[in-house]
């Protein structure tokens, strides 16, 4: 009831503070969006994407679902922010690679539609992700590697047991 009455008078100090008390981080970083998305100064949008950040670390100690939607939704917001956000998607693309939150290529994709974002900025994730993957493919050849051997092995075995005779003998007498 307390919430509803905050949210009727418009008392936002009251608001945030009662989202906070019930622990509703997604409920926050709905309010903060909205603040991001119709901040008149840049100031204001200032303040909303450090209190957007803030939240979503709020949230990540809980490595929920809600979480990771949390993060998409704010690189989402940068990529469309009207503001030089390159330090913030820096910082963004960093917790993205730390938690692999999203695949590197939706991550490109969503970077791509901004024209206004330059190369440095996601250049050490796209390096970094292509040193992960290619990591990733080489342990991969190893594995392969390795069950293609054991295949073969297994294989030479069943064709000697079936074209060669085997004496089963107990070396043991009794």
């Amino acid at each position: 009831h307390a919430l509803m009455l905050v949210r009727q008078h418009h008392f936002e100090t009251g608001i945030l503070t009662m989202l906070r008390t019930l622990n509703m981080q997604h409920e926050i970083f709905q309010y903060h969006t909205k603040e991001f998305e119709t901040g008149a100064t840049k100031d204001k949008r200032d303040a909303a994407k450090r209190e957007l950040f803030a939240t979503c670390e709020a949230a990540d100690r809980s490595k929920s679902e809600v979480s990771r939607q949390m993060w998409v939704a704010l690189a989402s917001l940068l990529v469309r922010s009207k503001d030089d956000c390159s330090a913030d998607v820096t910082r963004l693309l960093q917790k993205v690679e730390q938690d692999d939150l999203l695949p590197p290529v939706a991550v490109v994709d969503m970077l791509g539609s901004c024209s206004q974002l330059p190369l440095r900025s996601v250049r050490s994730y796209i390096v970094s992700m292509i040193k992960r993957e290619q990591s990733r493919i080489d342990k991969l050849q190893v594995d392969v590697a390795d069950l293609t051997e054991k295949n073969r092995k297994c294989r030479d075995e069943i064709h000697e047991l079936q074209t060669t005779a085997v004496v089963f003998q107990s070396s043991k007498c009794q």
